[in-house]
């Protein structure tokens, strides 16, 4: 997959092409769908396929304020590149693309750039000033630019329309499996590791902290069962979001225990998954009780992961 990031580098693509266009924050199951249908019509007619995205989350700006990301920008293009996209454009979305009527905004950077024959979009698609431009306006303009509009109906499971302010609510409230359900894969953070207070270690529960960008969307704090990527091989972990209360911490912290681990990952780039979640933060009266809680969180982890294997 090529990444394009401006105007004239668009311009490099010839022939006609397969395209979509949207935020995909989370890169959700309903994305996925987009994107999918998307790249199964371009390959039926040999052309090329065309994701059309932003750098920044579009509401940060008609919005003006900050909106909380699932999955950093380097992570949406490392899961769009695994479903077999032949372009992605990344453009940053800014106050002068806010400003444009719908027709403008969608004919400037998408329609006379690009040779489209397909372009798919989500049902709730809007663009342009005050989000005033629909499907409605993309099939008055099909004539026009000589295109196929493809409208992708949403994606429902349990009675629940998949979205990325729904899996950020779920994310919100700790409710991880359904997240993972909705997200069609385990929710993670890729980060590296960095020495922390060795609280854990003085535990006896060594941790590998990790520095999460703020600008991305936490989880509820608490203790989750996740696993961990590290060094080429996957392991089970204890993973804790939270405030570290038995000390009186103020600061958020990312600790994962590394079930049965050996080695020292400071400096190394690791994946933590989320699989479950285990129970809410606590304040302990004291170390010895802390220890002893953590030491029957490990007990519960190592059922959970058994069950995993046999399953």
């Amino acid at each position: 997959m090529e990444v394009l990031f401006d105007k004239d580098e668009i311009r490099h693509i010839t022939g006609r092409v397969g395209v979509t266009i949207g935020t995909f924050d989370g890169l959700h199951i309903g994305h996925q769908t987009v994107i999918r249908n998307l790249v199964g019509k371009c390959q039926d007619e040999k052309i090329q396929s065309v994701v059309y995205t932003f750098a920044n989350i579009p509401r940060e700006v008609t919005e003006g304020r900050p909106v909380k990301k699932i999955i950093t920008l380097d992570e949406k293009v490392r899961l769009i590149s695994q479903l077999k996209v032949d372009y992605l454009i990344l453009i940053e979305f800014t106050e002068e693309h806010m400003g444009l009527s719908a027709k403008k905004f969608i004919e400037g950077i998408l329609l006379e750039p690009l040779d489209v024959r397909h372009l798919v979009i989500g049902h709730d698609f809007r663009f342009g000033k005050k989000a005033s431009g629909d499907q409605t306006l993309l099939k008055k303009l099909q004539k026009k630019f000589d295109y196929e509009l493809d409208v992708v109906p949403p994606v429902v499971i349990d009675k629940k329309r998949i979205s990325s302010t729904l899996i950020r609510g779920l994310l919100t409230e700790g409710k991880i499996i359904e997240a993972n359900r909705y997200l069609g894969r385990n929710h993670y953070f890729r980060s590296i590791v960095t020495p922390g207070k060795r609280i854990g270690t003085g535990l006896g529960f060594p941790t590998a902290n990790l520095i999460i960008d703020i600008s991305m969307h936490t989880l509820k704090p608490g203790v989750y069962l996740t696993q961990v990527l590290a060094k080429s091989k996957r392991y089970n972990a204890i993973t804790n979001i939270g405030f570290n209360p038995t000390f009186e911490s103020s600061e958020l912290s990312f600790e994962t225990y590394i079930i049965d681990f050996e080695g020292n990952l400071y400096g190394k780039e690791i994946v933590v998954e989320f699989l479950d979640r285990l129970r809410d933060e606590v304040k302990f009266e004291s170390k010895a009780a802390l220890s002893r809680r953590l030491k029957e969180d490990l007990h519960v982890a190592k059922q959970f992961f058994a069950s995993l294997d046999t399953n």
